[in-house]
């Protein structure tokens, strides 16, 4: 398996300041789906509940019948966006999973390694400080994510 995020994948400093807007913006990275689509999905679970799982740091996903594989995108806010996460902090670290409606346990698989991952300070840490060339090497050489 090659690395879970690719480097055409991550956005250093998103340009979005809503939640909405974020997930506009990452969903363009995926171009194999229909953008409507896809943010509908998107905004469709954020609707169940946030997906914001820790302090500054959400997690949106969603299933698409047009997926054939799991993706994922990195984002990163320094300004923060709202999120609507239970502590009311800002979301800065935003992990976007689209997978195939049949993918079940390896979406719920992807979503645990994603979770494991940033439980880790210094994950956090270096997501939130490292430029845009050192985020791409940090995801290209970090073995929870191949």
């Amino acid at each position: 398996m090659g690395n879970l995020i690719q480097p055409s994948h991550i956005i250093g400093a998103l340009g979005a300041t809503s939640k909405r807007g974020a997930l506009a913006e990452m969903a363009g990275l995926l171009t194999d789906f229909d953008q409507d689509k896809l943010e509908a999905a998107l905004l469709d679970r954020e609707a169940v509940g946030s997906t914001a799982i820790d302090t500054g740091i959400a997690v949106p996903h969603a299933k698409l019948a047009a997926a054939t594989t799991i993706q994922v995108c990195f984002g990163r806010s320094q300004a923060g966006i709202q999120w609507g996460a239970p502590d009311r902090q800002l979301v800065h670290l935003i992990f976007l999973m689209v997978a195939p409606m049949s993918a079940s346990e390896r979406y719920l698989q992807t979503l645990a390694t994603l979770c494991r991952f940033l439980r880790d300070s210094s994950n956090r840490r270096r997501l939130l400080s490292s430029t845009d060339g050192e985020l791409v090497q940090f995801f290209a050489a970090t073995k929870e994510l191949q």
